[in-house]
């Protein structure tokens, strides 16, 4: 902040410099004076945007990763504090992220346990009937493996069963 009111003090005192005055010796002051900041300007602004965009990057990163299905990395930023907040913003998604998939893993593997094991023979379709799924009773019941049925109409697939 304040670099950037020096910068514009000097600009503007080397512009007035430069047009109000008439000796050779005052425009070539003014114009080192527009020189030097100039380079002032593009070595702030340089440093500001590396110091910027490390941490931008390394949320662009952490997000990739997170969009890929990584939900364990973390991004790890120190600085500045608003990237920092993101970041921990973004982590503990990815966190939560991970435990709805565990317990959705978890609870696909019970009932996918409970629909195997079922002495009872099932059928799961669509609501258009296509048959989604058969359980292993139903197999035996109808006399028909669940690979000949899978993706047919349940009328279609059991007609002559």
């Amino acid at each position: 902040f304040i670099l950037s009111h020096l910068l514009v003090v000097i600009f503007s005192l080397g512009l007035m410099a430069y047009f109000l005055g008439e000796n050779l010796e005052i425009r070539r002051a003014a114009a080192s004076a527009f020189a030097l900041s100039a380079v002032f300007a593009l070595a702030a602004a340089i440093w500001l945007l590396s110091f910027v965009s490390g941490p931008l990057d390394a949320v662009v990163y952490g997000s990739k990763k997170f969009f890929a299905g990584d939900f364990n990395y973390r991004i790890n930023i120190e600085t500045p504090r608003e990237m920092e907040k993101l970041s921990g913003t973004l982590n503990k998604m990815a966190g939560e992220i991970e435990d709805r998939f565990r317990e959705f893993e978890l609870r696909h593997q019970q009932l996918s346990a409970i629909f195997t094991g079922m002495a009872e023979g099932v059928i799961a379709t669509d609501r258009a009937g296509v048959v989604l799924k058969i359980n292993a009773a139903a197999e035996r019941i109808f006399g028909v493996p669940a690979g000949a049925i899978g993706g047919k109409s349940i009328i279609e697939a059991f007609r002559n069963a």
